[in-house]
């Protein structure tokens, strides 16, 4: 078999058909265009969410959230105190730090007539230690300023540029909630969650001052916990559970009031929920293949019997049933190929384009598409085209040279 003479001459029937090489083509760049945007982009969205709980939730880090808290005043059970978090520490010696945080959504930030709508948290001094955030401009507030409740702030640099624009802000006066700060300090850049959320346009004032002064509350709404042994973060963690159950006098069977959350816990929870992408992303994609796939099958099917008479003469040449096949099917491939190119080169600029706004609305900054993820879809694309080809081309291929040479009269 003469597989050069094979190509050239699919190559040229390709090129004399231009109308059945595009509707053919036109299924498989669109299915890879579909699965090389899907894959990219849910590879984008589980790597910056990776990548931001890695920064929340560090690997010595165990945070406990009240489910009675400033975020759901009327939910049902006890909330989570001071007291109960200087419980924790004594009981537990292997947590060496703690930040409570209080916060209550977005609260109202005034400048000189400007008006704002933020997030403000109230945290501890020791909140960039145990958070890994500081300062680039100033500094931060310090315990004395949060036993004695002083109205002082540390602004993230999206609420500084918002507020402030190039001025520096540091010693100049904010109102959260008409009340009155003095701006400490601006944060280090954390940038935007997989939620498209700013985690720089914030304001942090001491918690005692959000509890007392602006939400005039008695509980706090989580704290991070420090340990010193993060290779036993989970048993630490269920310590906690235990002291909190104790404390808020839980019985056997009964519901917490509270949710203890780990780095793997976390980890196991999110894969839960990413589950989806394994679901759903293989659904749409098979089904697009199978579409492109069946539409090979028609046109192969329908154009068959006008090749009745070429495939008739190649017979009567001494073209055997297998270079028939062969013939048919190298078509379809070429054109697989193709289709598959260009559909893979439209997904990359199409997320080429996205690119800015992946990054700065949900934090995604890297969603081009995998050499694993380009390599599937195209053996898939490939695999698509050929079962296509396999019953139109046996048809083809048993005809009579006889009776198919007499349909060229």
């Amino acid at each position: 078999m003469n597989y050069k003479l094979l190509v050239q001459m699919a190559f040229q029937r390709c090129i004399r058909f231009p109308g059945r090489t595009t509707a053919m083509g036109l299924g498989i760049l669109i299915s890879i265009f579909a699965t090389i945007l899907m894959l990219s982009t849910a590879s984008g969205f589980v790597r910056a969410l990776n990548k931001f709980n890695a920064r929340m939730y560090a690997s010595d880090a165990v945070v406990v959230y009240s489910s009675v808290d400033s975020m759901s005043p009327t939910a049902s059970g006890n909330p989570l105190k001071v007291a109960d978090l200087e419980a924790i520490r004594s009981a537990i010696p292997d947590i060496v730090d703690h930040d409570p945080q209080v916060v209550r959504g977005r609260r109202d930030i005034k400048r000189q007539g400007e008006s704002i709508n933020t997030l403000v948290y109230g945290v501890s001094e020791r909140a960039p230690a145990v958070r890994r955030r500081g300062t680039i401009a100033g500094g931060f507030f310090g315990s004395a300023d949060v036993q004695r409740r002083a109205r002082v702030a540390v602004l993230g640099t999206t609420t500084a540029r918002r507020l402030f624009g190039t001025e520096t802000p540091i010693g100049q006066s904010l109102f959260v909630d008409n009340i009155p700060f003095e701006i400490r300090g601006v944060l280090e850049p954390f940038g935007v969650d997989p939620h498209g959320i700013d985690l720089d346009d914030v304001v942090q004032i001491p918690y005692t001052t959000m509890m007392d002064q602006v939400l005039h509350v008695d509980y706090v709404s989580s704290s991070t916990f420090i340990v010193s042994k993060p290779d036993e973060v989970n048993e630490i963690a269920a310590r906690i559970e235990a002291v909190l159950r104790d404390r808020h006098q839980i019985a056997t069977g009964q519901e917490d009031d509270f949710q203890v959350v780990s780095p793997e816990r976390l980890q196991q929870r999110v894969k839960q929920r990413l589950r989806i992408f394994d679901i759903f992303i293989p659904l749409i994609s098979g089904a697009a293949f199978l579409i492109s796939g069946l539409i090979i099958l028609v046109v192969l099917m329908l154009s068959t019997h006008e090749r009745t008479g070429e495939i008739g003469l190649r017979k009567a040449l001494g073209a055997t049933r297998a270079s028939v096949q062969w013939q048919i099917t190298v078509e379809v491939m070429m054109i697989a190929l193709v289709a598959a190119g260009l559909g893979l080169l439209l997904a990359t600029l199409v997320l080429h384009g996205l690119a800015p706004t992946f990054s700065g609305r949900f934090g995604i900054t890297d969603a081009m598409p995998s050499a694993s993820n380009v390599l599937l879809a195209i053996v898939v694309a490939v695999a698509t085209a050929v079962l296509a080809t396999a019953v139109p081309a046996r048809r083809a291929a048993s005809q009579e040279a006889a009776l198919a040479v007499r349909s060229l009269k």
